[in-house]
């Protein structure tokens, strides 16, 4: 039995929840821990309620991000249908491999991504400045993903040409699957590598980010939804709360610096890259237990037979 202030807590963690997502932090890595250590929620809850405020973070930050005109539809619908793919294989995939291998995967790029994000933290304003997002040569099919859009901080008008863009479906594909499987992740993922890899900066970035993860979130919450209706009176103050908190998110991120974005959010991939590798690493040191216990009852089984 929760407490009966509980709701009021609900809708807290739902607002903070919402202006990270809205500034692109990643909302479901606040609401997961959150939830299972304020609350006490099993994790396959947390995990479904999660994605249900994923989408709302999704549908207010495109509604706020389109007013803004930051969006990139054409590209944001290019990464949204090779998310979708890797959602739909990873929960098929879910039953035959093992949790740790794909928690391992995602630690391990996060990781990579927060350390080269929090060293390139300045390099957006800088190249924004300098006007070098739109210098790079490309093939004419590939100038269809190109874009602009008005940096307030900046006060200018930033035009940028999209590069590698089959490297950043291969890795939407894998976005997909850790939204699967692990309900959180996959629209800071997708943030980092449009900003690292694929020469978007990191606002217009967050703002696509913010229309790829609802079709994401809603094929990955069918595993999870009977669990989430059971306990439905927890679920409507997170989402109205992370609705309000995406409101305030989306309005601020326009006015901030880019390296206050990228700062924010490498500080919260490392810091999701340290969770992820402590749970591998736990997983792994159980199943090693498991299996040195497997073997000392076959051994002492082989003694007893042998006597």
């Amino acid at each position: 039995m929760l407490p009966a202030y509980s709701n009021s807590i609900l809708i807290v963690v739902g607002i903070l929840s919402g202006v990270l997502g809205g500034m692109g932090a990643g909302s479901g890595v606040f609401i997961v821990p959150m939830l299972v250590l304020l609350l006490l929620l099993p994790v396959k809850i947390a995990v479904g309620i999660s994605l249900v405020c994923t989408l709302m973070v999704s549908i207010v930050g495109t509604v706020v991000y389109h007013r803004q005109g930051m969006i990139n539809y054409r590209l944001g619908t290019y990464l949204q249908l090779f998310m979708g793919v890797g959602a739909l294989l990873g929960g098929f995939l879910i039953p035959y491999l093992q949790g740790w291998m794909i928690t391992a995967l995602f630690a391990v790029v996060l990781g990579y991504l927060s350390i080269a994000g929090f060293l390139t933290q300045k390099m957006d304003d800088q190249r924004i400045h300098a006007g070098k997002f739109s210098f790079y040569p490309q093939a004419n099919l590939m100038r269809v993903f190109n874009g602009s859009y008005l940096d307030k901080a900046a006060s200018s008008q930033v035009e940028y040409a999209v590069r590698r863009p089959v490297f950043g479906a291969a890795i939407a594909v894998l976005g997909g699957a850790i939204a699967a499987v692990l309900g959180a992740g996959s629209g800071i993922l997708m943030i980092a590598v449009m900003n690292q890899f694929m020469n978007v900066p990191v606002k217009p970035a967050v703002a696509t980010s913010r229309l790829i993860i609802g079709v994401t979130s809603i094929i990955a919450f069918f595993p999870y939804m009977s669990r989430v209706l059971r306990v439905s009176n927890l679920l409507w103050p997170v989402v109205v709360g992370t609705g309000i908190g995406t409101l305030i998110g989306a309005g601020l991120m326009n006015r901030c610096r880019s390296r206050w974005i990228k700062l924010l959010a490498s500080i919260l991939m490392g810091y999701l890259a340290v969770r992820m590798l402590f749970r591998t690493y736990h997983v792994i040191l159980s199943q090693g237990w498991i299996i040195t216990q497997h073997w000392l009852i076959v051994a002492q089984a082989c003694n007893l037979c042998s006597k």
